[in-house]
């Protein structure tokens, strides 16, 4: 499937070139999150993500969308990152995308911990469209992949839930 959404990007309107520089700057806005450059990893996002919003390329938008919520969520801007992940996952779900987002490390755990929050509680109307189990399908990838992981980036103790939201470990 993701070969076939590649192969469908460089078929289309966009020239493997700009895919290329997307890339190239897709990777140096994770080297300012890892240097702490929140404030320059959106500089570089921003206009990405609005040329992949032009050209409707799904499978960018929502990496890009990924990189803005860590950028955000660096700044300790925690409702735009949730909101921006809720972006992320309205887009993502149709095509049941999830490794894209599990890939992005622990540091997006506490922010699915807090959007499966609102959504139990109904406090966050842009996660009503996101279904439930393609929320906990990431939960399920999480805890395989980061098995016993309870610190995140911010060192703040994050409890986690099982994958049904019910029990915490």
């Amino acid at each position: 499937m993701a070969a076939r959404r590649a192969l469908e990007n460089l078929s289309g309107q966009t020239q493997p070139a700009a895919l290329l520089f997307e890339h190239q700057q897709g990777l140096l806005a994770r080297l300012h999150l890892i240097q702490g450059e929140a404030e320059k990893a959106l500089l570089v996002v921003n206009p990405l993500l609005q040329d992949a919003s032009m050209q409707q390329r799904r499978t960018s938008m929502i990496e890009l969308l990924l990189l803005k919520t860590l950028a955000l969520h660096a700044r300790k801007e925690i409702s735009p990152a949730l909101l921006t992940l809720a972006q992320a996952l309205l887009l993502a779900e149709p095509e049941e995308y999830i490794r894209t987002f599990v890939d992005q490390g622990p540091a997006l755990i506490a922010l699915l911990m807090k959007l499966l929050d609102a959504q139990q509680k109904r406090s966050m109307p842009e996660v009503r469209g996101i279904s439930r189990d393609y929320l906990h399908a990431f939960w399920e990838l999480y805890l395989r992949s980061f098995p016993g992981m309870l610190w995140i980036q911010a060192k703040q103790m994050v409890p986690i839930c099982s994958p049904k939201g019910k029990k915490r470990v």
